[in-house]
């Protein structure tokens, strides 16, 4: 019971010109997103493309072992990351560098809440535990 091949993808050469590029992969599994994907390509030509997206703007909250991530803006959000240094040897999400489509949240379980100091991405600002955990 896998599933060996979900489609092809064929872009024209026009598709291909933009610096970066962004491909993102939902699948759908009895109509809700089983996974995200996503894959950044022709960054290699302008020097810092990728920090220099259009902005967005998240939120978060925690709640038990887990953290819940609001895009708030208007764009995608580009590898959505925490803000952990105090606990990074041992705080262990279940998914990191997110893309975050607008207005969508999401919950990721965690092992542990202590010590996350915030959220960000590449094309946002960081967001601090106003809680100052």
């Amino acid at each position: 019971d896998k599933t060996r091949l979900l489609g092809h993808l064929m872009l024209t050469v026009e598709e291909t010109s933009t610096k970066p590029l962004f491909i993102v992969v939902d699948v759908i599994c009895d109509g809700a997103s089983a996974v995200r994907n996503w894959y950044f390509l022709n960054f290699e030509s302008v020097c810092g493309c990728l920090f220099a997206l259009p902005k967005t703007e998240l939120s978060y909250r925690v709640a038990e072992n887990s953290v819940i991530i609001t895009n708030c803006g208007k764009r995608p959000a580009v590898c959505v990351t925490f803000n952990a240094p105090i606990v990074s040897d041992r705080f262990r999400p279940e998914d990191s560098c997110l893309w975050i489509m607008p207005e969508e949240t999401v919950t990721i379980h965690c092992n542990m809440t202590e010590g996350i100091g915030g959220v960000e991405a590449w094309n946002s600002v960081a967001v601090h535990d106003p809680n100052g955990r």
